[in-house]
């Protein structure tokens, strides 16, 4: 049986997840502040821990002790390259987005292109405000990090509809000021200590990893790879094994 990120953060301590969002707003566009979700607190926890070791390109890991895959990216961005919106943030912050047009636009960064999941409908998932209390219905957002002073980078997540399948796709963007070697990356908390990775070439000849999470009522596959320095994360959830394996492999194959 496996947990997939949406329902970790239902784990968190709610003291540590208040004291975390206790940050000054950004001055931006007004866009509201969500409560965290589990990609983010999982970004957080692994930027507490630096890795030693120098990789080129991603990696994906599975970490016995932690009972999690991660995956990293030693790829940086200069902090030049972000917009002075992101460059203004305080703390750890999330904005919403409409599509990824606007949080690219927010960000000053291009995201990877990718044909398949601009030609899929959108997919909309209700997250809590923290100061309101209400619900709003969200395909985009966009998470910020920064510490002391250095922007440790930004993760942007968007939602997708394919049949009976649902897809989330997250672009994680690791700034030069980051003090860590890994990035903190990001990381998706299973139960499920038997699934392994295995590597797949797109149609380009990019390599990606895919990881089949097999749940006891339903079939996850999480693929990674990078693109232009941004590390990218395709999770498809369905309760068919085949038709999840088909949608993964035909957004994997849509990066050039």
């Amino acid at each position: 049986m496996t947990k997939n990120a949406l329902e970790m953060i239902n784990a968190l301590d709610d003291e540590f997840v208040l004291s975390a969002m206790e940050e000054p707003k950004a001055k931006i566009r007004p866009l509201k502040k969500l409560r965290w979700t589990a990609v983010a607190a999982c970004i957080a926890l692994l930027l507490a821990v630096p890795v030693m070791a120098e990789v080129l390109g991603f990696t994906l890991d599975f970490d016995a002790n932690k009972n999690h895959w991660e995956a990293n990216t030693n790829a940086r961005f200069a902090l030049e390259e972000y917009s002075d919106e992101v460059k203004s943030v305080k703390g750890q912050e999330y904005f919403v987005m409409q599509d990824i047009f606007e949080a690219e636009e927010f960000l000053g960064i291009d995201l990877p292109d990718n044909a398949v999941l601009e030609k899929s409908l959108k997919k909309f998932v209700k997250t809590e405000f923290m100061e309101s209390g209400i619900k709003r219905e969200v395909h985009c957002s966009v998470y910020v990090g920064e510490n002391e002073g250095n922007l440790l980078g930004t993760h942007t997540d968007t939602w997708h509809s394919f049949g009976e399948n649902t897809v989330n796709v997250s672009y994680h963007t690791i700034c030069e000021q980051n003090p860590y070697e890994n990035g903190g990356g990001f990381g998706y908390v299973l139960e499920d200590e038997l699934s392994k990775s295995e590597k797949y070439i797109n149609k380009s000849g990019r390599e990606c990893e895919i990881v089949l999470i097999e749940g006891e009522y339903d079939y996850q596959e999480m693929a990674v790879t990078e693109v232009n320095r941004v590390l990218v994360s395709v999770m498809v959830y369905g309760q068919d094994k085949e038709s999840v394996r088909n949608v993964v492999t035909k957004i994997l194959d849509a990066y050039n």
